[in-house]
């Protein structure tokens, strides 16, 4: 399994000009850029005993930033 993450609010990216992410917040619905943390939840439930079932997928999770 796998997780397609979109922009994640890390470090380096919040360095970035703020009209750059204020772009991104806008295509998300959303309406934000995801924490590290919200990421890291997706991972931890692909990795629990819920998703053991759950074999060779790719989970997207960007906050619908590829669906707009």
């Amino acid at each position: 399994n796998a997780v397609a993450a979109a922009y994640i609010a890390t470090p380096n990216l919040l360095q970035a000009p703020e009209a750059f992410l204020q772009a991104i917040a806008r295509k998300t619905p959303y309406g934000r850029i995801p924490s590290a943390r919200e990421m890291a939840n997706t991972v931890f439930m692909l990795a629990s005993a819920d998703a053991a079932f759950t074999t060779g997928q790719i989970v997207v999770a960007d906050g619908g930033f590829t669906l707009v």
